[in-house]
């Protein structure tokens, strides 16, 4: 039987794990890391790897997870993923 994944990112499936964010964001990948390829978005179902985290209580995660938003994708284009949790 095969993981059928489609064209999702697996991130917000490991994202309730902060030591799977902490080694996937960590700096020896940084030469992986580009402006033009996002980490982070929303799926099909509206979600991000955000809320995921936060429903899981997985504070470190989201640090991470913002500190790597306001590095790589520090544009206005991604204030989306924000909306739903920010008031």
């Amino acid at each position: 039987m095969f993981l059928e994944l489609g064209i999702k990112s697996l991130v917000p499936f490991i994202a309730f794990d902060a030591r799977s964010m902490r080694s996937l964001l960590d700096k020896k990948n940084k030469k992986y890391f580009d402006d033009e390829f996002p980490l982070f978005y929303k799926n099909a179902g509206g979600s991000s790897a955000i809320d995921t985290a936060l429903e899981k209580n997985q504070i470190r995660s989201l640090n991470l997870m913002i500190d790597y938003i306001v590095k790589y994708q520090n544009s206005y284009y991604y204030a989306h993923l924000f909306h739903k949790n920010l008031v």
